[in-house]
């Protein structure tokens, strides 16, 4: 009784820890640029509708995107305030996610994404000194092929740079760059607007889920022995 005793307090405290950790997962950016960026590409009032999207190769499958942003080379005032209407918004730039290809027109980033979110100042922040960045309801990336675009609003600057980029753990770009108006976009990736910001699996769950087992077959051992001293009674 005190051997399964001592068992089940250490298992408890490496539950404890486990549950104390899973919110230490910070939000990583998805793209981040390997220095300062520079080549700075903008034109002061471009028409509306303009747009730029990358392939992304997902092979981590406990990737979660928690928000989606673009570059605005770190100032949210470069953000749109005059929305863009084949969108049907007020205000902003669209960021959108999505499986597959990039779609070859601004109008497909509309139709084939799985989520999307309207960057506005009002309701965007900015992340990694660069990014301006708005929080979406966390989805879940299962290992495949995706593509992130942003579509400009009417007034934006769209603010894009020529600089080389790395990417986090598990996702690596794949080029094949879709832009609209503009000739700026780089096959290789190395031209970069929109972004995404995720959390990967808490390095403590396995951990904590391990616990959790333990627990449970100490406590089937001991209804078992208890069932015994019962039936020889």
């Amino acid at each position: 009784m005190r051997k399964f005793s001592i068992l089940a307090i250490g298992t408890i405290g490496l539950v404890g820890i486990g549950a104390w950790a899973l919110p230490a997962a910070a939000a990583t950016l998805g793209v981040q640029f390997t220095g300062t960026p520079t080549g700075t590409l903008n034109t002061a009032a471009p028409p509306g509708g303009e747009g730029y999207g990358y392939n992304l190769l997902d092979t981590n499958t406990a990737l979660t995107v928690t928000g989606l942003g673009e570059f605005v080379n770190g100032s949210l005032s470069n953000v749109s305030t005059a929305g863009n209407q084949g969108a049907g918004s007020l205000a902003g730039d669209w960021v959108y996610l999505g499986t597959g290809t990039v779609p070859t027109s601004t109008s497909g980033f509309i139709a084939g994404s799985l989520v999307s979110a309207e960057v506005t100042t009002a309701d965007s922040s900015l992340v990694g000194t660069y990014w301006a960045f708005t929080s979406i309801t966390p989805y879940v990336l299962a290992a495949g092929n995706y593509w992130v675009a942003v579509l400009y609003g009417d007034a934006n600057t769209s603010y894009i740079s020529t600089s080389a980029v790395a990417t986090e753990a598990g996702l690596a770009l794949e080029g094949g760059a879709t832009c609209s108006q503009s000739t700026a976009c780089s096959s290789a990736g190395y031209t970069f607007g929109p972004n995404i910001e995720t959390t990967p699996l808490p390095a403590a769950l396995p951990l904590f889920a391990g616990g959790l087992g333990l627990l449970g077959l100490f406590g089937r051992g001991k209804k078992r022995k208890a069932s015994a001293a019962t039936a020889a009674a």
